[in-house]
């Protein structure tokens, strides 16, 4: 095994171990702790910036750095998504911190794939809700709930723009 190769393990851990605190933790107390996400930006951001370049530190062939920029904009751009869905009440908080986090650690061409992976996940956990027990009625008036927040200010409760 290679110095990049234990380095890489290292820091898998780290990414999975931080992973499954803030499952944990989301699941216990319903909120994402600052310091998780604080950690995990600072690790993946050390390591696209000290680790030599690669294919990223999910690559089971090429592990290594997808580079500083690439990371600091993957964060960014995964953190600007995640905040327009906090600002129309799709999401918490703690998710939009989360997913900067994790957009630091993919970096930005993973960016598209990392919204479908979350937003299938999201399906799969309503599915999931509805099947154990959560009434389909709860999920329905949260879902109305997201589509009311999409409707521009000032148009009522039919699709028409107001006159």
């Amino acid at each position: 095994m290679t110095s990049v190769d234990a380095a890489a393990w290292s820091m898998r851990i780290v990414f999975v171990g931080l992973l499954l605190y803030v499952c944990v933790t989301d699941s216990r107390e319903r909120r994402i702790p600052n310091a998780a996400c604080v950690i995990g930006l600072f690790a993946a951001l050390v390591w696209h910036g000290l680790t030599g370049p690669g294919s990223g530190l999910f690559s089971a062939s090429d592990a290594g750095a997808l580079g500083l920029t690439s990371s600091l904009l993957g964060a960014l751009a995964a953190f600007a998504l995640f905040l327009a869905l906090h600002l129309i009440r799709v999401m918490g908080a703690g998710d939009v911190k989360l997913m900067g986090m994790l957009g630091a650690w993919f970096g930005l061409s993973s960016v598209p794939e990392l919204v479908l992976s979350v937003f299938l996940a999201g399906g799969a956990l309503v599915v999931a809700r509805i099947a154990f027990g959560v009434s389909a009625r709860s999920v329905g008036a949260n879902l109305r709930t997201i589509v009311a927040g999409l409707r521009p200010a000032g148009w009522g409760a039919s699709a028409e723009p107001p006159a």
